[in-house]
């Protein structure tokens, strides 16, 4: 180790010196020689940054103490470099036999790495405190050999205690802590690290809390010392409490089961597809259902996205591609619905997505895939099934309406014929729109209960207005039916107004006929009867009472007469 070597006398003057003393100072052996520590020009200072007077340097004291000052720290400014050494100096003062100071023998080496270390350490160190202090992490350092441990307060507070009531402290506070099963695992992996198979130790633990609940813990620490049999020492580590990392993990997990239980339970296929701006595009997610419906491998729809699109039927393709096209360059939904050819099988799929922008360009197609084959086949039979019979409808000569709720839900051709409107007039509107004022309590009860399944209703007549406010009878009898999965009525009509012309036609010839009897053959009679009373009346030889008998006969026929004439009125009216 290189010395730097002063020999000063009795009031400090330096009187010698050797080369690696004026090299540590900075400074020439002129400039040096005949100096002495009480010099003002010395820039020293205290390693807290304080001045260091030059009475309290070591010489001075060495001599006023007539004893040895050892390893002081002394910061040195050097002015040729402009820079401070620190310097570790030693100050041994030689005595006469008198007991009087001689010289001075001050002797010091250059510490200044050491002194920046220490200072890098110390900020490492306040650094890591912050760290420590920052994360809220315990702190534990283990002697593995005597199994001693130091543990920092918040290591305590994690599993809640105070450092105190866990004391006494040894390895066995931690290990009684923890639960049993992360034992075990724990000490696999401690096992592990110690022979060299992991780079450090890392494990997620459960430590019993002072309040009985499970505390998950990050343990993670490292060997910073071995033994010579290459045992490990020492070792530092840290703890930290993720109970409500886990806890959330947990919810994760019960939400990523539930969600993949529901996607796996819904009949329709689910994919988010990835565009690149450059054109290129893969899947994120495939749910088990789009892979069934086209029957293909799952790592190869990953690798290849093509293979899933290259199932679209020839006929189909063009309009496709067409559809993505202007979806990407629109960023707007794509919907589709044809055909693909799965396995030599033609399949109806319907695909719609709706995109979603990224913060770097890609866009996220969220979308639906459904087989719909079978309601395709089913609408094509039903759309045949509805043809024949609506031809069948159409053919009959009555009128048929369904009614249900207050509107008409279908009409044929007969009853728009009848009313004089189109189909979407008559379904416009409530359907006792177009009935009779007069009738529309009688169709609207015999409605209400047939819909409650009262098919004892029988046929019954009511009027209709038609467009040009003609009115026209109508005799409707009909069922009840479901329609769209609700009650209604199916009804049939028929166009009775003629035959109830025609019958009002014969009541009114009646009516005439019966006016001419009572008018002609029954007062006529009466007629006869009342004049031989007048005549009667006149003969000299009737008593009173027979008198007043005949008067009352007569009063009685000219109130009879009344009533005739009355009825005759009355018929003549209706006729």
């Amino acid at each position: 180790m290189d010395v730097g070597v002063l020999l000063q006398g009795p009031n400090a003057e330096i009187l010698l010196s050797n080369p690696m003393a004026l090299e540590l100072l900075g400074i020439t052996e002129d400039q040096l020689l005949g100096k002495t520590s009480f010099d003002s020009d010395w820039n020293v200072i205290h390693e807290d940054g304080s001045d260091f007077p030059g009475n309290t340097h070591p010489v001075p004291q060495a001599i006023a103490t007539k004893q040895p000052v050892n390893k002081i720290v002394m910061g040195v400014y050097r002015p040729q470099s402009k820079d401070r050494v620190w310097l570790l100096v030693d100050a041994e003062p030689e005595l006469n036999d008198e007991g009087n100071v001689v010289n001075v023998v001050c002797t010091f080496i250059n510490i200044t790495d050491r002194k920046i270390a220490e200072k890098e350490l110390e900020e490492n160190n306040i650094r890591l405190s912050g760290i420590i202090n920052g994360t809220r992490s315990g702190t534990w350092e283990w002697n593995i050999q005597t199994g001693e441990v130091i543990f920092n307060e918040r290591w305590a507070e994690i599993i809640g205690y105070s450092l105190k009531e866990l004391e006494p402290i040894t390895v066995h506070t931690w290990i009684e802590r923890i639960h049993k099963e992360d034992f075990k695992k724990s000490d696999q992996i401690l096992q592990r690290y110690f022979k060299g198979e992991l780079d450090y130790y890392e494990f997620e633990m459960r430590m019993l809390h002072k309040n009985g609940s499970w505390v998950w813990i990050l343990d993670r620490g490292k060997v910073i010392s071995w033994m010579g049999d290459g045992k490990p020492l020492k070792m530092l580590g840290t703890h930290q409490d993720i109970t409500k990392r886990k806890k959330i993990e947990e919810d994760l997990i019960h939400s990523k089961l539930q969600y993949d239980k529901l996607v796996s339970r819904i009949p329709i296929g689910i994919f988010i597809i990835r565009s690149k701006p450059n054109g290129n595009f893969k899947f994120d997610f495939i749910s088990p259902q789009v892979v069934n419906m086209l029957n293909m491998d799952l790592s190869t729809a990953y690798e290849d996205p093509m293979s899933a699109f290259s199932m679209v039927h020839q006929d189909e393709l063009e309009d496709f591609l067409k559809l993505n096209q202007d979806s990407l360059i629109q960023i707007r939904p794509f919907s589709w619905t044809g055909r693909m050819k799965v396995d030599k099988v033609i399949k109806w799929i319907n695909i719609s997505s709706i995109p979603e922008m990224q913060e770097n360009g890609d866009i996220l197609w969220h979308g639906i895939m459904s087989d719909i084959t079978e309601n395709k086949n089913a609408i094509d039979e039903l759309n045949k099934s509805e043809k024949k019979y609506r031809q069948l409808i159409e053919s009959t000569n009555e009128g048929i309406v369904v009614a249900q709720g207050s509107h008409l839900k279908f009409v044929n051709s007969v009853v728009i014929k009848l009313m004089g409107r189109t189909e979407d007039e008559l379904m416009k509107v409530p359907f006792i729109e177009y009935v009779h004022k007069e009738d529309r309590m009688l169709v609207r009860k015999n409605y209400l209960k047939r819909i409650a399944e009262d098919n004892t209703i029988s046929k019954f007549q009511y009027r209709i207005i038609a467009k040009n406010s003609s009115v026209r009878w109508i005799e409707m009898s009909g069922i009840v039916i479901n329609w769209n999965g609700k009650a209604a009525a199916l009804n049939f009509l028929t166009d009775i107004t003629e035959n109830f012309e025609y019958l009002n036609a014969i009541e009114e010839q009646k009516l005439n006929d019966i006016a001419w009897t009572q008018s002609h053959m029954v007062r006529a009679p009466l007629a006869r009867m009342m004049g031989l009373i007048n005549l009667l009346n006149y003969e000299d030889k009737l008593d009173e009472n027979t008198r007043q008998l005949l008067n009352h006969i007569l009063d009685s026929a000219h109130e009879f007469d009344a009533i005739i004439k009355s009825i005759v009125q009355s018929t003549q009216q209706k006729s």
